[in-house]
């Protein structure tokens, strides 16, 4: 392989600035502590505590919903009509898309892309050494589609991960004449209309890097009740500053990816980032760190995409996930642990508790109708967050109100990515064991 750009390590985590890290845990430690005794303790002070730690649970989850709410408003959305713009004024962009083991998606994604409404485009597929048919239906499609290039078993040498590996090949296929590269993943729906939008955005905004977060759709019960909330989180964390494009962190999603050719380059793109997961995050994180300008949209039922498949892919995903974002730090996973069990959990749970003591056990003192009543209200608005967040999740109506069932198995989650950091089991990605470079490359620390 030719020579390579010397490997980066970008941050991804960002340690709490408000409060010590430490005295950030002892809180949440607390305020947990004090509502579960409140319940089980018929004290009064101990009561009145609890109510104001539950107020201020409700006000925080309110802001939570503020702020989604806000996002959705601050934060563009592409749309099927932009403004008409000459063909022959279009930039070249190559698509490019690494599948491994893609047969249940991949010929729906290709013929959406296909379809896409730009006469300028370069589509190569990288067939990552499948034991599955996709290289089977990706040659019937080249076959029906020429303009398709598909790349099969590319070498895979030391140090690299996979998807990092196909996706650098790919990008030495195209030429200088390409302006912009769209990375996207092999199980990825487009409307024909999008990429030209996404184009005559970036354009427009001078940007270097767009990521477009899609509408994630779910086809299981577990994938309704446990997905929204994180899918929504993303949109959060693209509010814009200032009202103008550019984010408080890079934010990447694998979907859908439009990053300037000669900056992907110059970075050092997936070479840099080789050995390293999620490559999505990290190429967003280099991209900023080389000072160029990235920024995202949220693109309706523009670009879909469903990532997860039941409660044990879900699962699979969801715990490595959670592994590569805290760099294998058991530490970093405990703030998390105690918003979900804060947050999410608590208000329900509490509700219950003492709705059965005020009306079965005469428990009729203000400060237990107090804490009642904070509960209630704190639950009912991470409802209204769920809700919320059908602006980019597809779920069925009675779903937001068991939001506490998804955030049970989202905390034990957290758990068994507890359990595989303290054992340092590996982990996996599309029957490929790897391990966290990251982790080892860094020193301890927060």
């Amino acid at each position: 392989m030719a020579e390579l750009p010397e490997e980066k390590f970008p941050k991804l985590f960002f340690p709490p600035r408000l409060f010590p890290f430490t005295t950030l845990v002892i809180m949440q430690v607390a305020v947990f502590s004090t509502i579960v005794w409140s319940v089980v303790y018929n004290n009064a002070a101990l009561t009145w505590v609890a109510a104001v730690f539950l107020a201020f649970i409700w006000f925080f989850n309110f802001a939570q919903r503020g702020l989604l709410a806000q996002s959705l408003r601050l934060v563009d959305r592409l749309t099927p009509d932009p403004p008409s713009t000459n063909n022959e004024s279009l930039p070249r962009v190559a698509l490019i898309a690494a599948a491994r083991n893609e047969e249940m998606d991949i010929e729906k994604a290709v013929r959406s892309w296909v379809a896409l409404d730009y006469p300028r485009l370069d589509i190569f597929i990288v067939n990552d050494h499948s034991n599955d048919r996709t290289p089977e239906i990706l040659n019937r499609l080249v076959a029906e589609f020429p303009r398709l290039r598909v790349i099969h078993d590319p070498e895979l040498h030391e140090g690299w991960l996979g998807k990092a590996n196909a996706v650098w090949q790919a990008v030495q296929q195209t030429g200088p004449q390409c302006r912009w590269l769209l990375l996207t993943d092999a199980d990825v729906v487009m409307h024909p209309e999008v990429l030209r939008a996404a184009v005559h955005y970036a354009e427009k905004k001078k940007l270097d890097f767009l990521t477009c977060i899609a509408r994630l759709e779910h086809g299981s019960f577990f994938e309704e009740v446990v997905l929204p909330p994180l899918w929504a989180g993303l949109l959060q964390s693209a509010v814009p500053l200032q009202r103008r494009q550019v984010l408080r962190r890079p934010l990447g999603v694998g979907a859908f990816i439009l990053v300037r050719r000669d900056v992907y380059l110059g970075t050092g793109g997936h070479a840099a980032i080789r050995s390293q997961q999620p490559e999505d995050a990290l190429l967003a994180a280099l991209v900023a760190d080389a000072g160029g300008v990235t920024g995202s949209v949220w693109t309706n039922d523009l670009v879909r995409v469903r990532i997860y498949r039941g409660y044990a892919d879900m699962r699979r995903i969801l715990v490595r996930k959670q592994r590569l974002l805290t760099d294998d730090r058991f530490h970093r996973m405990i703030p998390g642990i105690f918003m979900v069990l804060n947050c999410d959990l608590l208000p329900l749970a509490v509700s219950v508790g003492l709705f059965i003591q005020i009306f079965s056990r005469n428990r009729y003192d203000y400060a237990s109708l107090a804490a009642f009543l904070f509960a209630v209200a704190a639950y009912i608005e991470r409802v209204r967050f769920f809700r919320l967040s059908a602006a980019v999740n597809s779920f069925r109506a009675p779903v937001p109100w068991l939001y506490p069932l998804g955030s049970a198995i989202r905390l034990w989650f957290h758990l068994c990515a507890a359990w595989g950091m303290l054992f340092h089991k590996p982990m996996e990605w599309r029957g490929r064991a790897f391990r966290n470079v990251r982790s080892e490359s860094q020193s301890p620390g927060v």
